[in-house]
């Protein structure tokens, strides 16, 4: 299996983990502990496991990929917050458009916050703005699965294909967009 490939699946394996484990502990609805705190803990739990495949494979750039962590927490806890305030306003056109939404304000803080991370490690540093859309993308589509596109209310069970929609997506924006391993091997 080329380190590509390894990359993109531990990656996608770890994150459904961390969501599937941080929805258990503090997504509203259906963990342990709600609101802020919660989300706190989730974007924590997401953020160590991510952090794992990133050392793991990036070793020499440990010092500046060990604040994925605080970026993880601070983002899924900003995008949670604000999307709760968003989607409110946005349930008289349906709960579609309430979970995009929802999905907009996660995608964008976690696109713009991993930025700055990113754009701080020089093995990513030439790449970085292009995580924009990939947290984007993951976390907008994360949403949509989530809730079946709108069709079903958030239950715990759901947190897994979440995790995949979120993981798959980041991990093939890590192999193509980023090129990790292609400018690794420069």
């Amino acid at each position: 299996m080329s380190k590509r490939v390894q990359f993109a699946a531990e990656w996608t394996i770890l994150t459904t983990i961390g969501i599937v484990i941080g929805t258990w502990i503090g997504a509203d609805q259906v963990g342990l502990v709600q609101g802020i705190l919660g989300d706190i803990l989730l974007g924590l739990i997401v953020g160590v496991v991510q952090t794992v495949v990133l050392l793991r494979h990036f070793r020499d750039h440990s010092r500046s990929l060990v604040w994925w962590i605080a970026d993880c927490t601070l983002a899924f806890t900003a995008g949670a917050v604000l999307g709760r305030r968003v989607a409110p306003f946005l349930l008289n056109y349906g709960t579609l458009v309430a979970t995009m939404g929802f999905g907009l304000t996660m995608g964008v803080s976690h696109g713009v916050l991993q930025w700055l991370v990113l754009s701080r490690t020089a093995l990513f540093q030439s790449r970085a703005i292009r995580w924009i859309a990939v947290g984007f993308a993951a976390w907008f589509l994360g949403e949509l699965v989530g809730t079946g596109f709108g069709l079903i209310q958030w239950q715990f069970w759901l947190s897994i294909p979440t995790g995949l929609a979120i993981g798959l997506v980041m991990g093939i924006g890590w192999i193509t967009l980023m090129g990790v391993y292609e400018k690794a091997a420069r």
